[in-house]
C-alpha cells in the first residue's frame, strides 16, 4: 500500500523578483516587466552545481590542451565557455550554476551561461539577491499538494 506521501502531489516551490535594475539589459523581452522567476533545486542539482568548479577547471585544462599552447586560442575558447576569469572564486561558480538551474522566468540553462557570468559581473547585488531567495526556496522544500482523487465521484 502506497503511503500518503507517494500518493500525493508535489511542486517546487517558485517566486518572482523584481529586478527593474535590469531593465534594457537584454534579460527579458521587449516591452515585458523585468521580473526574474527561480525555483528551488532538487539535491542532484545542489551537488551538479557543487561540482561546477571542477568541471570548469578540467574543461580550461582541455581547452588549453587543444590550443597547443597558443595563448590567443586558448583565450578565445575559455571566453567562449565562460572561464576566462581565473580569478573567480568556486563559490560564485556554484551560484551561477545554480542560478543557470533555478532560471524558470527567464529560463537560462547552460546555453545561456555567458549571460549569468555578465549579471554576476554587472549586477552583483541582483545576483546575490537571486541567489540567496534560491537558496531560501530550497531550504523550505517542496510543496505538498492535493492527493490524486480516487474515483470519478467527488
Amino acid at each position: 500500500m502506497a503511503s500518503p506521501l507517494q500518493e500525493a502531489r508535489f511542486h517546487y516551490r517558485e517566486e518572482a523578483v523584481a529586478c527593474p535594475e535590469l531593465d534594457g539589459w537584454g534579460y527579458f523581452p521587449e516591452g515585458e516587466p523585468a521580473v526574474w522567476t527561480v525555483r528551488q533545486v532538487t539535491t542532484a542539482e545542489i551537488y551538479r552545481a557543487a561540482s561546477a568548479p571542477d568541471r570548469a577547471e578540467k574543461l580550461s585544462t582541455l581547452l588549453s590542451a587543444i590550443s597547443y599552447g597558443n595563448l590567443e586560442t586558448q583565450e578565445q575558447m575559455l571566453e567562449a565557455v565562460g572561464l576566462a576569469e581565473e580569478d573567480v572564486p568556486a563559490e560564485v561558480r556554484k551560484k551561477i550554476a545554480l542560478l543557470c538551474i533555478a532560471s524558470v522566468s527567464p529560463p537560462v540553462g547552460d546555453e545561456n551561461r555567458l549571460k549569468i557570468v555578465e549579471l554576476s559581473t554587472t549586477h552583483p547585488a541582483t545576483f546575490i539577491k537571486l541567489s540567496n531567495v534560491i537558496d531560501r526556496l530550497t531550504s523550505m522544500g517542496a510543496e505538498l499538494g492535493k492527493s490524486p482523487p480516487s474515483g470519478k465521484i467527488p
